[in-house]
This record gives structure tokens, C-alpha cells and sequence, in this order.
């Protein structure tokens, strides 16, 4: 969906945009068509 939302102890919130450091701004779409999550950067769905 290209959505990326994130949970805390009062809901959720959409990440609209992101910037690992060093790199560029970029939306949340294309950082999950690009980000290689592993052991050392996981994601629970």
C-alpha cells in the first residue's frame, strides 16, 4: 500500500516522509520499495 505507519501508547501515526542520516529526505513510499529490512533492522507487522 506504500504506507508506513508506526504504533505508540496512544495509536498510531502515518510517516509521511523520512531521512535515515546521511541520505536525503524521501517519502515513505519509496522507502519501502528501497529499505532491505534484516535481523539488525527488523519491521513487525
Amino acid at each position: 500500500s506504500g504506507r508506513l505507519c508506526v504504533r505508540g501508547s496512544d495509536g498510531w501515526i502515518e510517516v509521511l516522509s523520512l531521512q535515515l542520516e546521511g541520505r536525503k529526505t524521501m517519502e515513505a513510499a519509496e522507502f519501502l520499495r528501497g529499505f532491505r529490512f534484516s535481523e539488525e533492522h527488523p519491521m513487525l507487522l
